[in-house]
């Protein structure tokens, strides 16, 4: 008879991966392939200092992972990550990846794609002649490229852009790739700007109103960015004026200078500005980002009550996309100390207000209002469901979530959670995790694994039909449970994560790579 100690069976929920890597935080953890890691880079990364990792660290990891990764991955990662995960450094770099690698025929695809403005352009080109690609010169095709960018533009497009950039400026870019101008306002235009000889009477109107109007401010403040007014002595009629006249996104970020300029002591225009932060087909067009709201909210506490309620209606507005999953749900939410690090990193004098913690308890807010039979769990050091009123807007539930945060000490214990559901023999179809994934109490589990990769196998014993989705909002290559059938390892903070998480519980199959590869070209 053979020896049954010596050949047991091994149930299948204690066969358990052995963790290959430690992570920044010092815990176990299951390192990503170079494609997937580039993908959570590229939605989360800023190349600003995070807790656990600096901005030259960061910049190391990306360039290791691109030399590992082809292509054409690159190219759609770089667009998911601005069109989807909205956002703008890595985006731009791994374009410039491109350019040093001489795809022309990928950096003609995806060039408008990623270069929607100025500032993208700005980084664009400041990421290439620092030669941190390995390459300081655009080449021809990509000189081109700028160049049919720029004189693509209308003369006002152009100058109104040009406004607020810095090292470089426009004018720095186009004395590197010497556009020709189509037209004679444009020849006006770009000796204007790089302080050459030119025809004032061929300049667009615009231009002609401001050099007017920085002579003599009498009359009314051309419709230009503030930012290029501010020496101008203005009065607190042209403040009204210039913020009636504000684009939407404009005014969302400029709310306190307008507060301190007297715009908001006009009780009528006042309500015409809220009206406008508050409209549907504004926010909409304008992709609004729900943390970038969020922020504005925190930096706008003292603005008009009219301001404060219009922001909190955005608020609702832009997360409309949150979906409604069949099913009981849980969300967990990492209320630890490494979460009240800043969101996109530190980066000086300008760094934000918002938190990691932040943004997980808006986003659990945000999955709270439309799924209002969800549960609520915060953990770091210790594990506990959180009440919540699903009735309340989102923004008052981010703020409650947030600030429930000094109650769980500051450790990271990932699998608290999934230990209280087993312990409590809890049902649910799906749970949601919401961290910095840098989970280090605990150690490793009783079969080899990471704590909470074998939590989940208990669970998952228990519920056969459950899925995990662990959505990652920092720029970290590594994760505490493995993606597989009934799990999802996704990254971001935009809008994007939500489709992938619906797609994914409600048809499954589908991890983070196979949904950036998905991008068509």
């Amino acid at each position: 008879m053979v020896n049954k100690a010596l050949f047991k069976t091994t149930p299948a929920y204690q066969r358990v991966a052995t963790p290959d890597t430690v992570n920044a935080a010092g815990g176990s953890a299951y390192k990503f392939g170079d494609e997937h890691a580039l993908c959570q880079y590229v939605v989360t990364g800023t190349f600003n200092g995070t807790f656990y990792a600096t901005e030259g660290e960061q910049l190391e990891a990306v360039k290791k992972l691109v030399a590992n990764v082809n292509s054409f991955l690159i190219a759609k990662a770089a667009v998911y990550g601005h069109e989807s995960g909205k956002m703008k450094d890595v985006p731009a770099y791994l374009l410039a990846v491109l350019v040093s690698r001489g795809d022309n025929d990928l950096v003609g695809a995806i060039f408008s794609r990623i270069i929607t403005n100025m500032k993208m352009l700005c980084n664009f080109v400041q990421i290439v002649r620092s030669g941190a690609t390995g390459r300081k010169s655009f080449g021809s095709f990509t000189r081109n490229l700028i160049r049919e960018w720029i004189t693509s533009r209308t003369d006002e497009e152009l100058f109104k852009m040009s406004i607020g950039h810095a090292n470089p400026s426009f004018a720095d870019i186009i004395k590197m790739v010497h556009p020709r101008p189509t037209t004679q306002g444009q020849e006006a235009l770009f000796g204007y700007l790089i302080g050459r000889n030119y025809n004032h009477d061929n300049l667009a109107r615009l231009i002609k109103d401001f050099e007017a109007f920085k002579k003599d401010n009498s009359g009314d403040a051309p419709n230009v960015p503030f930012r290029a007014l501010t020496n101008c002595n203005l009065t607190k009629d042209h403040w009204k004026k210039i913020a009636a006249e504000m684009p939407w996104n404009t005014l969302r970020m400029n709310i306190n200078t307008l507060q301190r300029n007297g715009v908001f002591e006009d009780a009528y225009l006042t309500g015409v500005l809220a009206g406008k932060l508050s409209n549907k087909e504004a926010i909409r067009k304008n992709n609004a980002f729900p943390y970038q709201l969020l922020t504005t909210y925190q930096n706008t506490l003292d603005a008009p009550r009219e301001i404060s309620l219009a922001l909190q209606d955005a608020m609702e507005i832009a997360t409309e996309n949150v979906p409604s999953l069949d099913g009981k749900v849980a969300v967990c939410i990492d209320l630890s100390g490494s979460m009240s690090s800043p969101i996109t990193g530190n980066r000086g004098s300008v760094t934000t207000k918002t938190t990691c913690i932040d943004v997980a308890s808006l986003m659990a807010a945000c999955f709270a209002r439309t799924n209002q039979t969800c549960d609520l769990v915060g953990w770091a050091s210790i594990c506990a469901r959180i009440q919540l009123n699903t009735r309340d807007s989102v923004v008052t539930n981010a703020q409650k979530l947030a600030q429930s945060a000094r109650h769980f000490g500051g450790g990271t214990n990932a699998e608290l959670a999934l230990q209280m559901f087993n312990n409590e023999k809890s049902k649910y179809d799906t749970i949601i995790y919401i961290s910095d994934n840098q989970s280090w109490m605990g150690g490793p589990g009783r079969w080899g694994g990471t704590g909470m990769q074998e939590q989940w196998n208990v669970f998952k014993k228990n519920n056969p039909k459950a899925k995990l989705v662990c959505v990652d909002i920092q720029p970290y290559g590594d994760s505490q449970v493995q993606d597989s059938a009934s799990c999802l390892n996704v990254g971001g903070f935009s809008d994007a994560v939500w489709k992938v998480i619906a797609d994914f519980v409600r048809n499954g199959g589908t991890n983070f790579v196979e949904a950036v590869d998905s991008v068509e070209l």
